[in-house]
C-alpha cells in the first residue's frame, strides 16, 4: 500500500509547548523542530484514514512513545492535534531477527507501517540508482581525477 501524500505545516508553537510539556521531552525542542522542517508528510496508508498523522518527536520514557500530529481538513478548515501516544506494539515475524517493528502509533486505522510504502523514497531510489550507472558507464575507470 502507498503512504497517503497528505502533508502540512508544522503549527510551531504548539508543537514547542507539546515537546517541553511532555514526559520525556527532547533535550533541545527547538533543534528537535527545526531538524524536522516546516512539513509533515503523513505516515499512515493512502485512503485508510479519515485523520492524518506525522510524528513529531519520540519521548525518552520507559515506554515507548511519541508526540504525534494529527489533522484533517485543508485550508482554513484545518484543524490540528498534538497527543503524546505509545508506540503501536506490532511486530512482523517476531523473534526471528529479520522482522519489522510498526513504527506507528497503537490503534492506528488499518496496516501496520511494514506495508506502506513512501512512493516519493521508490522515485528517489530509482533516480540514486539511474545516477549511478551513469556515471560508472560514463567512467568505468572511476574518478578521472
Amino acid at each position: 500500500m502507498l503512504q497517503c501524500t497528505a502533508v502540512t505545516s508544522v503549527p510551531e508553537i504548539d508543537a514547542l509547548v507539546a515537546m517541553v510539556t511532555m514526559q520525556g521531552a527532547p533535550g533541545d525542542p527547538p533543534s528537535t523542530l527545526y531538524l524536522l522542517g516546516d512539513m509533515v508528510l503523513c505516515e499512515l496508508g493512502e485512503d485508510e484514514h479519515t485523520e492524518h498523522a506525522a510524528m513529531i518527536c519520540m519521548a525518552n520514557t520507559d515506554e515507548p512513545q511519541a508526540l504525534w500530529l494529527f489533522w484533517t481538513g485543508e485550508g482554513s478548515t484545518r484543524h490540528y492535534a498534538l497527543e503524546e501516544r505509545p508506540e503501536c506494539p506490532a511486530e512482523q515475524h517476531p523473534g526471528s531477527g529479520r522482522g519489522y517493528i510498526c513504527v506507528l502509533f497503537d490503534k492506528h486505522p488499518a496496516v501496520h507501517s511494514w506495508v506502506v510504502t513512501d512512493p516519493l523514497g521508490t522515485i528517489l531510489r530509482i533516480q540514486a540508482r539511474g545516477e549511478v550507472d551513469r556515471l560508472f558507464r560514463k567512467y568505468p575507470e572511476g574518478d578521472p581525477d
